[in-house]
């Protein structure tokens, strides 16, 4: 078994004002589950406090389980489920969710270049909505693929190229969104 805790404070800014202020812990936990596969599972707390004026502090809970399974060719496949839980003093920022997500990641270069992709799904419910007397409820979709130019190397990190899409739907119209990302990172291949 593998045990893992980690704490962290920051400061945040917007356009040059203090935004937040928080500190955050974790715990973790991983254990193999037969020859190839491995369970985990995170606990995480924050505190947020506001430092611009009616704005209000929040407090953050959540918890992520899951599964991460190697294939017979090497390729990984992780599933988790993510539980969360956000109280602020502005109560239309209150919401509970649920997550989904299914990640796999080849383990043979396709052309020298590794690929993996994701699946995600969220549901939020917002008890207190200033748009509708009942509440709100979000429902997020999104994939990704993300692909690693191993060929190219410098100093041990390669690029990666990404693209991502969201659609979120919501009895609330207004918070109904659609989104495309494109992005150009580096990994280190260590």
């Amino acid at each position: 078994m593998i045990y893992s805790a980690s704490l962290g404070a920051g400061h945040n800014w917007y356009g040059g004002a203090d935004l937040t202020d928080y500190a955050r812990a974790d715990l973790g936990l991983e254990a193999p589950i037969g020859r190839k596969a491995t369970g985990f599972a995170l606990v995480s707390a924050e505190t947020q406090h506001s430092l611009m004026a009616g704005q209000g502090s929040a407090q953050i809970f959540g918890l992520t389980g899951g599964v991460m399974a190697k294939r017979g060719n090497g390729d990984t496949v992780k599933l988790a489920l993510d539980l969360g839980k956000t109280r602020s003093d502005i109560a239309p920022s209150s919401y509970d969710a649920v997550g989904l997500t299914l990640d796999y990641t080849r383990a043979r270069p396709v052309l020298g270049v590794v690929l993996a992709g994701n699946l995600g799904l969220e549901a939020r419910d917002y008890p207190v909505s200033p748009y509708d007397i009942g509440g709100r409820q979000d429902f997020r979709l999104s994939a990704g693929l993300s692909a690693t130019l191993t060929q190219i190397s410098y100093m041990g990190f390669s690029p990666v190229l990404s693209v991502t899409m969201a659609q979120a739907r919501s009895t609330g119209a207004i918070y109904e969104t659609q989104t495309l990302g494109v992005g150009l990172s580096v990994r280190s291949n260590f």
